[in-house]
């Protein structure tokens, strides 16, 4: 029984990413969620049912387009199978509870936020002040009520939760005021708002501190990998009669800009669910 429940979760989790990938692409390029059917963006080919099927259609269709064979970027079955696995560590988590609702939907919200911010490096207003909202709202509800048992739905928060928003928030605001956005967007701001709230004083800083070192091993390991094995073509300059799109792409500096917003989202993951905190 327990083993079909995590199938079922993880099953609708699949579905609800596949829905999250096609949102951030449409959103990218400037499609509404509900003009036209679900589309190949290299070809537009639009998709037909078996060619939609969360990650099973990865496989079948052996990673590329049915039409036009080009290759189906591996974002799409990874975003899948994360939004399954939060899906079921949410319920597995909190069980059939008020948290376990909230957890679901804050993870889908956050997931979304990550691969947006990653590709585009924006977060976009609706996404993060919806999580605000569902974060903020959850100081008010028991995570442990549950359906099946009953029990007390409310709960009143002290001054302390409800300063932890502001609390969090305050260090990466002053690093945006004091770079004048070069160094922190506010997107990362309002995100570390709903941080705080969610995670409280203790959780939130520690979610902060988790961003930052997990953002330095990446980026030190973007730089050693690009300096080691990366093609030297990288750091010459085009010629004269290089055309527009066959210039390659800027190397990476110390200097380059990085979205912050997934590696927040990485350090709310190792908080929420370990309630790991370093203070």
């Amino acid at each position: 029984m327990q083993t079909l429940l995590l199938i079922t979760l993880f099953s609708l989790g699949a579905v609800l990413g596949s829905a999250l990938n096609a949102l951030a692409w449409r959103l990218e390029v400037g499609k509404g969620w509900a003009r036209g059917r679900s589309q190949c963006p290299d070809c537009e080919h639009q998709l037909r049912w078996f060619e939609l099927v969360p990650l099973v259609s990865f496989i079948i269709l052996r990673g590329s387009c049915h039409q036009c064979a080009q290759p189906i970027s591996l974002q799409y079955p990874l975003v899948e199978l994360a939004a399954g696995g939060l899906a079921a560590l949410s319920f597995t988590t909190f069980g059939l509870t008020v948290g376990g609702v909230l957890s679901l939907l804050i993870s889908l919200l956050l997931l979304f936020i990550y691969i947006y911010d990653g590709r585009t490096m924006m977060i976009p207003d609706p996404a993060v002040w919806s999580f605000n909202l569902l974060a903020f709202g959850a100081l008010f509800f028991s995570f442990d009520y549950s359906f099946l048992l009953g029990g007390e739905p409310f709960a009143l928060p002290g001054w302390w939760q409800l300063a932890a928003g502001p609390l969090v928030a305050l260090p990466l605001f002053l690093i945006w005021t004091g770079s004048r956005g070069r160094a922190m967007g506010f997107g990362d701001v309002k995100l570390a708002l709903g941080l705080g709230w969610l995670l409280g004083i203790a959780g939130g800083i520690s979610a902060l501190v988790f961003a930052f070192w997990i953002g330095a091993v990446v980026s030190l390991g973007l730089l050693g990998y690009q300096r080691l094995w990366k093609s030297p073509s990288l750091n010459t300059p085009p010629g004269p009669t290089m055309k527009p799109d066959d210039r390659p792409e800027p190397a990476l500096s110390m200097q380059s800009a990085v979205p912050f917003g997934p590696f927040l989202i990485l350090g709310w993951l190792i908080v929420f669910f370990s309630n790991l905190t370093l203070f």
